[in-house]
């Protein structure tokens, strides 16, 4: 799912199969590119509050990331049912290819 998102959300340091790479162009143009924005963050905030012993997450900082795990949910369950197979796809996809 890391990759996938980090595929669609342009994250620095992940290419793009040039076989997947109209599936990825068109979803960076639809609700899912924000939900992919927002899984690499909030796993990435999830990670620092798991293994960073030294972070502080302040009570506002908190609430928004709720706020954008519930925003992400909602884009999901309102998204374009080929949006959402498309991204399925993609997600197969990717396991296949870790599998080898």
């Amino acid at each position: 799912m890391k990759f996938v998102c980090g595929q669609i959300a342009e994250r620095e340091g992940v290419g793009v199969n040039k076989y997947v790479r109209p599936i990825v162009d068109h979803l960076k143009s639809t609700p899912l590119a924000d939900v992919a924005a927002s899984f690499c963050d909030l796993q990435e905030a999830r990670h620092r509050a798991d293994y960073d012993h030294t972070a502080i997450f302040s009570k506002a900082a908190v609430a928004a990331h709720i706020n954008d795990a519930r925003k992400a949910i909602g884009t999901i369950e309102s998204s374009d049912e080929d949006d959402l197979r498309e991204l399925a796809a993609l997600l197969a996809l990717s396991a296949r290819a870790n599998l080898g």
